[in-house]
């Protein structure tokens, strides 16, 4: 008798038990590959056709006649 309960826990494991683990194992793969994608760095492209004046940062820095551009030159308001 008791062979037969060991037998039916095997069945158990193989039937209901497998697939569970087959399934949580394929979440942790496809996790990981994320995971990874996230850490590799993106490659960024610009491509400007024709352009006058690009700004790329958060300031101006550009420098024409010893004054940056867009600033107010003080000495010809007088």
């Amino acid at each position: 008798m008791r062979g037969l309960r060991v037998e039916e826990i095997v069945e158990r494991i193989v039937d209901k038990l497998m697939p569970l683990l087959d399934r949580s194992n394929r979440m942790m793969l496809r996790n990981l590959k994320a995971l990874q994608d996230h850490r590799r760095p993106t490659m960024t492209s610009v491509n400007i056709g024709q352009a006058g004046h690009v700004n790329v940062a958060a300031v101006q820095t550009n420098q024409v006649g010893g004054a940056a551009e867009g600033a107010r030159p003080e000495a010809a308001d007088a």
